[in-house]
């Protein structure tokens, strides 16, 4: 829909995007890692194994008649013209390390408790030799985690592009579906979960 053509035309080397639930960040992804189509090496990596289970299987089947291998073990794509995807976990930061990249892109960062290490430790390097680009995604999850710290950091970096988008910018979900849940929800739930807000969780009512 628009806003991923926004992302795409806006983009800079560095891309960190903020979204509300439901906004359809998978999608952007699957279109981030087609870029593998073109014969480039892509890595992705999630906060725990378990949470790259979803995303593997529907990249799977999006890209299955250009799929040439598929290792299940190993979650990696080989797909025609070369092109490779691997799939990460950061519950070891050490994952991917030793790989190169044309792209890097990270899901859900914010409940990622490893993502700074991992970022600074293995992700960063593995874009050295073809001065890949990154991708950072996730709803927020208060201020106490390198998600917040780094969009603070990098906020003022001319390589560095910042989306926000609520679940409201999803044209495929009803916004009184969304309405009924900011009825049903405390409002820093809501502005935290729906409206991409980053929220202190100090200030939730108990």
């Amino acid at each position: 829909h628009k806003n991923q053509l926004k992302i795409l035309k806006n983009k800079r080397r560095f891309n960190l995007v903020k979204t509300g639930r439901r906004f359809g960040k998978t999608e952007i992804v699957k279109l981030l890692a087609s870029h593998a189509l073109k014969g480039k090496l892509i890595g992705i990596w999630f906060p725990t194994y378990k949470d790259l289970s979803d995303v593997w299987r529907e990249i799977v089947t999006t890209f299955h008649p250009a799929i040439i291998r598929k290792d299940e073990q190993l979650k990696q794509i080989l797909l025609v013209k070369g092109g490779i995807i691997d799939f990460w976990s950061m519950d070891d930061p050490d994952s991917g390390r030793g790989r190169k990249y044309h792209r890097a892109i990270v899901d859900e960062v914010a409940k990622a408790k490893k993502f700074k290490t991992a970022w600074q430790g293995t992700i960063r390097p593995t874009l050295t030799d073809y001065r890949g680009d990154a991708w950072f995604f996730s709803t927020p999850k208060g201020k106490n985690n390198y998600f917040y710290q780094l969009e603070q950091d990098v906020k003022d970096d001319e390589k560095w592009a910042i989306f926000k988008f609520t679940s409201y910018d999803n044209p495929y979900i009803l916004p009184s579906e969304i309405d009924e849940a900011k009825n049903q929800l405390d409002s820093l739930t809501f502005d935290q979960e729906y409206m991409a807000e980053d929220v202190d969780a100090n200030d939730k009512p108990f």
